[in-house]
């Protein structure tokens, strides 16, 4: 739980507060197998309570660190959720923590696959070189699909 996503309800009973902080990734307990969250995770929402519903709504920005899809190196990329919503229910109580829910939106806006660049040539499948550093010089590997030897011909099958 990072105290700085705990919001305060008392100050917002009859107009909106704007609440712009950075939280510590432990504090947000960011733990993912792929990326890793070593930099303060900026959030700024604006929170407003509308008869019984309390709304927030706002943005994150965050810094993560993994490696390329294609040819493992190392990199970080600043990433940005421009548009979060959320909306919950108001029973008169005090406070309002949207630690799990700003967590939740980070994980989901999390790429499957980052790549250094658009233009990253990845791995050689046989010397296993970075591509976009070396030339493979690889030979006799056969590079034929692993599914070959299930080749069929349907022409044959089918009588034509």
């Amino acid at each position: 739980m990072a105290k700085e996503l705990i919001i305060n309800l008392k100050r917002i009973r009859e107009h909106s507060v704007i609440l712009e902080t950075e939280v510590s990734p432990a504090d947000m307990e960011l733990d993912h197998p792929d990326y890793i969250f070593s930099d303060p995770v900026f959030v700024k929402v604006s929170v407003q309570i509308i008869s019984h519903e309390i709304l927030v709504e706002g943005s994150v920005r965050f810094i993560v660190k993994t490696a390329c899809s294609r040819c493992l190196e190392p990199i970080s990329r600043e990433m940005a959720i421009g548009s979060i919503f959320f909306s919950y229910e108001y029973h008169e109580q005090d406070f309002l923590d949207i630690t799990s829910d700003i967590r939740d939106e980070l994980y989901l806006s999390l790429p499957i696959r980052i790549l250094c660049s658009e233009s990253c040539r990845g791995l050689c499948a046989g010397c296993k070189k970075n591509l976009n550093r070396e030339t493979c010089v690889c030979t006799g590997i056969n590079r034929s699909s692993p599914f070959s030897h299930l080749d069929f011909d349907w022409k044959t099958q089918k009588g034509e």
